[in-house]
């Protein structure tokens, strides 16, 4: 029983995109739900229940949307590439900026493409301090088409650009 809850358990975390301490926590408090379901059923109609991997680890994620602390940078950044429509702001601030800002896709509301800025930007569009992106303009930018200082890509910009 422990192995199929342990291949089950593996498949979510597997898709979950969080800091490894939230991880382990979800991971756990999924364990002890779905043994306590199995007291007097059968494992396979639980985790049959509990629907597929994929599907829990969306529910899950969905939850955690813009919550910097759990994710993290890189976590947010793969997370954000996988959906494709994501925007993350870190709390902390530098000046008026957020320290990172990571924005992906299309505002919903205006139908415009996201624009990151921060202090360190990430996103299809980014506008800081480091700016990261298809479209990037910063002091240090990187991306395809670049512009700043320091400007990194196919099509860059800057006292110093390659």
């Amino acid at each position: 029983m422990d192995k199929k809850i342990n291949k089950y358990l593996d498949k979510v975390i597997s898709e979950i995109y969080l800091k490894k301490d939230y991880c382990q926590r979800i991971r756990e408090d999924l364990y002890l739900h779905i043994k306590e379901a199995a007291i007097n059923r059968d494992i396979d109609d639980v985790l049959s229940e509990m629907g597929h991997p994929h599907t829990l680890a969306k529910e899950m994620m969905e939850n955690y949307q813009g919550n910097y602390e759990a994710m993290g940078a890189l976590n947010a950044i793969v997370y954000g590439a996988k959906v494709r429509n994501f925007e993350i702001k870190s709390e902390k601030k530098l000046g008026t900026l957020p320290l990172v800002h990571i924005a992906m896709g299309y505002d919903i509301e205006t139908g415009r493409r996201k624009v990151a800025k921060g202090a360190i930007a990430i996103g299809d569009f980014a506008v800081g301090l480091i700016a990261i992106g298809a479209g990037a303009l910063g002091l240090f930018s990187f991306g395809a088409f670049s512009a700043g200082l320091i400007g990194i890509g196919a099509v860059a910009f800057g006292l110093l650009s390659a």
